[in-house]
C-alpha cells in the first residue's frame, strides 16, 4: 500500500503541470474594476496624519515588488498620530477575475513575507469575527509579530470572489497539499473572481484600536470592498 502513494504524487503532480502549461479549460482573465481601491481608504482622519506608501524603499525594489505581485491595483496608506508615536496602515491589493491565481496570492500573506524578513509569530488566531459597528466582518487572520522587541498587530483577509479565504487552524507560511492542490484546480479551471488581499497593521494593541472612533470610520470605508457579512451568513454563523 504505501508503494502506491508516490506514484499517486508522482501522478497529481503530473496533472498540474498539464494543467498549468495546457488546460482548455481554463478560466479566462475577465475585465476589472481598474483602479478603484484608493477610494475605500480616507485621505484625511480627524486627529491623525496620513500618507500614501510605496510597495517598496526604493525604486528598484518597488518595481521588483510590482513585478512579483502583478497588481491591477493598491493602495497602501499609513495614519499616524503623537508625533509617529502611534500608528495603523491599510493595505488593500486588487487583482481582476481570472488574473492571478489563489496560490500566487497565498504566497504574499504576512505569514509568509513577514517572516521572510525577520519577524517572528508571537501569537495568531483563526477566523476572527469582529464588528464594524453593527455590521459583522467577515472572519480574519490574526497575528502579532515580533522583530527586536517591536511588536506589529496585524489583522488581514484575503477575498475570493467576495468569500473569505480559509486558511485552517495554521499559519500560511507554507500551504498544505490539499490546499495547494484545491487552489490550484480552482484557479485554473472554475476561477477565482475578484481577489482582495487587505491588511492593517499597527503598533496598537488591537482591541485598543478596535475601539478608536477614527479607526472605525476607516473600517466602515474598507468594509465597502465586501468585508461585511450577509444576514443570512450571519444567522447560520449564529
Amino acid at each position: 500500500m504505501k508503494k502506491i502513494f508516490p506514484f499517486l504524487g508522482f501522478a497529481v503532480l503530473a496533472v498540474l503541470i498539464v494543467f498549468n502549461f495546457y488546460n482548455p479549460f481554463t478560466a479566462e482573465v475577465e475585465e476589472g474594476r481598474g483602479a478603484h481601491v484608493g477610494e475605500y481608504v480616507p485621505s484625511e482622519l480627524t486627529g491623525w496624519s496620513v500618507k500614501d506608501k510605496k510597495l517598496g524603499e526604493t525604486e528598484s525594489v518597488e518595481a521588483r515588488a510590482a513585478s512579483i505581485l502583478d497588481l491591477d491595483d493598491f493602495v497602501y496608506r499609513n495614519f499616524s498620530r503623537k508625533g509617529g508615536e502611534e500608528f495603523f496602515e491599510v493595505y488593500v491589493a486588487y487583482w481582476s477575475p481570472g488574473s492571478a491565481s489563489i496560490v500566487d496570492v497565498n504566497a504574499h500573506t504576512p505569514d509568509r513575507c513577514w517572516t521572510k524578513n525577520g519577524w517572528d509569530i508571537v501569537n495568531k488566531e483563526h477566523r476572527v469575527e469582529n464588528m464594524c459597528g453593527d455590521d459583522l466582518l467577515l472572519p480574519a487572520e490574526k497575528r502579532t509579530f515580533e522583530i527586536q522587541g517591536n511588536e506589529q498587530y496585524v489583522y488581514f483577509w484575503h477575498l475570493v470572489g467576495g468569500e473569505a479565504y480559509e486558511y485552517g487552524k495554521r499559519t500560511n507560511q507554507f500551504p498544505t497539499p490539499y490546499a495547494y492542490v484545491r487552489d490550484f484546480l480552482k484557479s485554473k479551471v472554475l476561477g477565482t473572481g475578484e481577489q482582495y488581499f487587505i491588511r492593517i497593521n499597527t503598533n496598537i494593541p488591537l482591541d485598543t484600536l478596535w475601539r478608536n472612533n477614527q479607526f472605525q470610520e476607516v473600517l466602515a470605508d474598507l468594509s465597502g470592498l465586501g468585508l461585511t457579512m450577509e444576514k443570512d451568513d450571519v444567522n447560520v454563523s449564529s
